[in-house]
């Protein structure tokens, strides 16, 4: 152990580094970082020669997208330790004043009587490939619960507005 070149400890070390980046009880508009998995060595009286780690990294506003990877990259050389991008993709933050976004919110309000509120998601969805190319996109669903789970389930009610308010919108986009 002595002699080894410890990839594991190289590889904990940097992601305490990284970690500092991130704030560490973050508030709904901050950036988040998960530690997904780790991966190395093959028994437990050897050196690990390699180590691996997978992180994700959700981006709360532009300010963090653009200064955080180039942070992570230096980290990791400091340590000699490989860092690669699987995705990195901008926050998708739309402006509420667009009118493609205010007229939405104006017909989800005639069909729900309820005024939309703006929000943000740390959850991943297509948006932000829309918001590259500067499509401004709505994302919305209808209330219910048990998202993403065998009980997942919605209000009939909620979801037949949510209908009538896209084909509403569509109409009024259309003309």
């Amino acid at each position: 152990p002595w002699d080894g070149d410890d990839a594991i400890k190289r590889l904990l070390i940097t992601l305490q580094e990284v970690k500092a980046l991130i704030p560490e009880n973050p508030k709904r508009a901050d950036s988040t970082m998960l530690v997904g998995t780790i991966t190395g060595g093959t028994t437990a009286n050897q050196v690990p020669d390699a180590a691996a780690a997978t992180l994700d990294i959700r981006y709360g506003n532009m300010t963090d997208y653009k200064r955080v990877y180039p942070k992570v990259e230096a980290i990791a050389k400091k340590h000699g330790v490989q860092a690669v991008s699987l995705v990195s993709d901008p926050p998708a933050i739309n402006d509420l004043d667009d009118p493609y976004i205010r007229l939405f919110q104006e017909t989800l309000l005639q069909v729900t009587g309820v005024r939309p509120t703006s929000g943000i998601s740390l959850g991943a969805n297509d948006s932000r490939f829309f918001n590259r190319i500067g499509v401004p996109c709505v994302v919305t669903t209808p209330l219910g619960g048990g998202a993403h789970q065998e009980d997942e389930w919605l209000y009939k009610r909620s979801f037949d507005q949510l209908f009538e308010t896209i084909k509403q919108y569509i109409k009024q986009v259309g003309n």
